[in-house]
């Protein structure tokens, strides 16, 4: 075994026995890209991710074999306080409310570990390094174009491009701004490349004015002003960026009057969401995020609810439907609530030596300007990470990770040390063996997920099928738990359309949803699966109570729940306690909170709940309010909505 040994920063490196600068960061670029073919978060985006980063590390091994690894912990606060965050969330997974989602959400992470390993190695060479830059900004002009269709043909006012939302999206672009204009830099004495980045960084910049995240944009002019305060030459860097500012107007403008003159769709108004920005309901929501998220850290201070279970827990305090999420808009904030005060004491140690770091990096004339930008970049995801849902994408977790490595490339304190170490050898085995288990965690988890979209699909057409099928899921080590609640609803389904159905498909649907409560007993849906099973079986209290637990959980983001719960009291009498948990649906579900959860089917949900609330309304004579419900129901379904007459004429014959 070969001793660790220290080196001067300034010894020639080993000659590279394989291309590291080539096979390496090729690999980098496909776990960060490809999965977003896939959907990203999406199970076969995951199992992607899990197999590429798998294949990295591997592969960074066995073209490392024959040379010495260099090896440092400096900066030590950073690094040793994201290794101490690891090991907390490690540590409180016992204590998630859904050890599933956890897992899930700690995966990308692990994943991000391989590329800050991997990349830290690799940057030290400088053709390595210049091919990560490259291949990574032309993987951001593929994102710009697609998301330029999407803008230009779709419905959409904003560029999403493959991220879903557009503010992840705009993070994305700062960075991919920011890279094309170093590689410019770098190319200073080759007028046509140089010219070629110029154009990548404008057309980056048109991309961002078109997400309209106004965030992101005070963002960019804040890492602009820090990259002129770093560099020597501001003049020629103010010169570039003028120019840069024209071609982006030039190519918002360009997309702009496409997608308006040939495909007659209208767009923001960039100077109005400017000046809305203080009246703004993304501003306000935003702070009604954070005193969410303040209710969900004071009921558990110490430990969290477990890294990525915000979204599991928030409906609970949500303050109405308008802050309808599965994340706070900061990190900051998500940190409190998942990991607790431990948790987020670690997270903002790390934050403060990070911004010290930086700090003394950007106004180090010494520093290679390579590495301040990488900073940049790093600062530019934080920041918007504090304001928005960033943190939550695994391209911006392993965007982050890459720049971060970049920033921090190994070349102080450094030691060499074999892969054959045992000093080096224990741990490397022990995160492969990591790896290999998130990668079989995923796979099954793909394989779930996609027998139970089959299962999901023949419901209708063969539900015994469809029964099977999620038989066979539930015998696998890893699946989703909202699937046990999928099928107890099933059952209960089977229960009431089948002729001469056994009383034992209401067993199995009731074994499926206590299991469920078992593993996330904060998950609303398992509690509503439970209820319609302890209904149709004649238990009506215990029933009652399991609706009335349900809107406890989650009383803003699904009307069928509080629908549900209406007609059972409705059914046993309660008729104006049925009015009750209608009223806050005919409340809090206006105009606009329905327009902006379109997508999600609110409408017809609403509609459904308010034909409900009129015809109590009209048993009970309150025929004024019937009245008003049944002018929301008119203004929700179609006219000729045969509910629309039948409604019409109770009323009417109430009336005389």
């Amino acid at each position: 075994m070969c001793a660790m040994s220290k080196t001067s920063s300034k010894q020639p490196e080993e000659p590279h026995l394989l291309p590291r600068h080539l096979a390496l960061p090729v690999l980098i670029l496909a776990l960060m890209t490809v999965p977003w073919f896939f959907g990203g978060r999406e199970p076969m985006g995951l199992l992607v991710n899990s197999l590429l980063s798998l294949v990295l590390f591997a592969s960074w091994l066995i073209v490392s074999r024959y040379q010495s690894l260099k090896v440092s912990i400096y900066p030590r606060a950073i690094l040793w306080s994201l290794v101490a965050l690891l090991a907390w969330s490690a540590v409180v997974l016992p204590l998630s409310i859904s050890r599933y989602t956890s897992i899930l959400y700690l995966i990308p992470f692990l994943q991000s570990v391989v590329v800050f390993v991997v990349a830290r190695d690799v940057v030290g060479d400088k053709s390595a390094r210049r091919f990560i830059w490259m291949l990574w900004t032309m993987v951001a002009l593929v994102v710009l174009a697609i998301g330029a269709v999407i803008f230009v043909t779709g419905d959409y006012d904003r560029m999403t491009s493959l991220f879903y939302w557009a503010n992840p999206l705009a993070t994305y672009f700062i960075v991919a701004l920011l890279a094309s204009i170093q590689l410019m830099e770098e190319h200073n004495t080759e007028q046509q490349q140089r010219k070629l980045w110029l154009i990548a960084a404008g057309l980056f910049g048109g991309g961002l004015i078109l997400t309209y995240s106004r965030a992101a944009w005070l963002i960019v002019l804040v890492v602009l002003v820090l990259m002129a305060y770093s560099r020597k030459d501001k003049k020629a860097l103010l010169t570039t960026l003028a120019k840069v500012a024209v071609i982006a107007a030039v190519t918002a403008a360009v997309l702009v009057t496409v997608r308006v003159a040939f495909f007659r769709t209208p767009t923001i108004n960039v100077s109005q969401r400017v000046a809305e920005s203080t009246t703004s309901t993304s501003v306000t929501d935003r702070f009604a995020y954070w005193r969410e998220s303040t209710a969900i850290f004071s009921a558990r201070p110490l430990t969290g609810w477990g890294i990525g279970t915000f979204k599991e827990i928030h409906a609970t305090y949500q303050e109405g439907p308008t802050t309808a999420g599965d994340n706070p808009h900061s990190t900051i904030f998500q940190a409190f609530a998942e990991l607790g005060v431990v948790g987020a004491g670690i997270f903002l140690l790390f934050i403060g030596a990070l911004a010290r770091y930086a700090y003394q990096m950007l106004r180090d004339p010494k520093v290679e300007t390579w590495r301040k930008t990488a900073m940049l970049a790093v600062i530019a995801i934080g920041l918007h990470s504090f304001l928005d849902l960033v943190s939550n994408y695994p391209v911006l977790i392993l965007t982050l990770a890459l720049f971060l490595a970049m920033a921090l490339p190994i070349t102080e304190h450094v030691h060499q040390m074999r892969i054959k170490s045992w000093r080096l050898g224990v741990p490397l085995i022990a995160f492969g063996l990591l790896l290999t288990g998130s990668a079989v965690y995923t796979y099954y988890n793909y394989l779930s997920a996609v027998d139970t979209e089959f299962a999901s699909l023949q419901a209708g057409l063969d539900p015994d099928d469809a029964a099977a099928r999620y038989v066979d899921v539930f015998t696998r080590p890893v699946y989703d738990p909202n699937y046990l609640s999928d099928a107890a609803l099933l059952q209960v389904s089977r229960y009431l359309t089948e002729e001469s159905a056994p009383v034992s498909l209401l067993e199995d649907g009731e074994r499926y949803a206590r299991l469920g409560i078992s593993r996330e007993p904060y998950d609303e849906k398992h509690h509503f699966a439970l209820a319609q099973i302890l209904e149709n079986q004649g238990k009506t209290t215990e029933a009652l109570k399991e609706y009335q637990r349900t809107l406890e959980l989650d009383p803003y983001n699904y009307p069928p729940y509080q629908a549900a719960y209406a007609k059972l009291l409705r059914r046993e009498g309660y008729v104006d306690e049925a009015i009750e948990v209608l009223l806050p649906v005919e409340r809090a579900y206006t105009d606009e909170v329905i327009a902006n959860r379109a997508p999600f089917g609110l409408k017809s949900q609403v509609a459904a709940a308010e034909v409900l609330l009129t015809d109590l309304y009209i048993e009970r004579g309150k025929l004024d309010n019937a009245a008003y419900s049944f002018g929301r129901v008119k203004a929700l379904v179609p006219q000729d909505d045969p509910v629309v007459n039948l409604l019409q004429t109770k009323l009417d014959a109430a009336k005389k």
